[in-house]
Formats: structure tokens, sequence, C-alpha cells
């Protein structure tokens, strides 16, 4: 193997054009419904848990390990068409050979309201481990991710 003397800016086309199936990037623009300060029935999860839960599983629906529907009610409907868009082209390239551990570890919180929070959280996808940023929001009692980066 060979290398290249004048560094990392002058790599080959297949290094430069590899393509990542799990780095990604959705967010909801859409307005939510307005829900006037109904009383909670039940209180929400826990944000951090939750989040880490949520991230492992679109990594693992990214890599063509999970369904995508199971995500439905996780997601808001502009993330969730975003992520299964991108399922669909990962399925085709069969980017896994065998079945891998996907891991998350435990997500940082940040409270940007009282329904609102955003979460950071690093997740292990087999072969390396990824950042993962969510923002959640409170809808009908639970929550729901809004915006969604993996990188």
């Amino acid at each position: 193997m060979t290398t290249n003397p004048q560094g990392p800016a002058f790599q080959s086309a297949a290094q430069r054009l590899h393509w990542d199936p799990v780095r990604f990037r959705a967010i909801s623009t859409q307005p939510m419904e307005v829900e006037f300060e109904l009383p909670r029935t039940s209180p929400l999860p826990e944000p951090g848990p939750w989040a880490t839960q949520a991230a492992r599983a679109c990594v693992e629906c990214l890599l063509g390990m999970r369904p995508s529907h199971q995500l439905m009610r996780w997601l808001a409907p502009p993330v969730f068409d975003s992520l299964t868009a991108r399922v669909g082209v990962a399925a085709r390239r069969k980017y896994l050979d065998g079945p891998h551990a996907v891991r998350a570890r435990t997500a940082w919180i940040s409270e940007v309201n009282e329904r609102t929070c955003e979460a950071s959280c690093t997740v292990f996808d087999g072969e390396r481990f990824r950042a993962c940023a969510l923002r959640m929001r409170e809808h009908r009692g639970r929550w729901l991710v809004v915006a969604l980066e993996i990188g």
C-alpha cells in the first residue's frame, strides 16, 4: 500500500465518495398541534433512557436490523418519512454482513422548556461510535422526536 505524500486533501475518489448509510439528519418544520396546558394523566418517561433507546432504535433501523414501522410512534411524521426513505436506500445496499450489537451510552439532557428536551448520546453501531442528537417534544403524554441527527 502506498501513502499519498500530498496529504488527506488528495485522497483517491473511492476514499472521498464513501457513502455512510448511518449518517442521517432530519428536522420537522411542521408546527405541532397546540395543546393548551392539558393536565397530565401520567408522568412522562425519563428523557435520558428514552432518548438512548430511541437513538439506538434509529441506528438499528438505518442498518436494516429493525423495521422502520416500529418507530412510527416515536418520530414526528416528517422525521419518520425521511428515515423511511433513507432505510429503503440502505436496505438495497445490504450494508452489514451479519448481526452486530448496537449499544447506546447515557444521554446528556438539556431542558429547553417544560415540554421540550434536547438529548445527545453516543451509539456504537458495530463498527464505530456515532454521535446522536435528538430534540424531543411532549405530545399527548409521550415524547416525540422532532429533530434527529446521527453523525
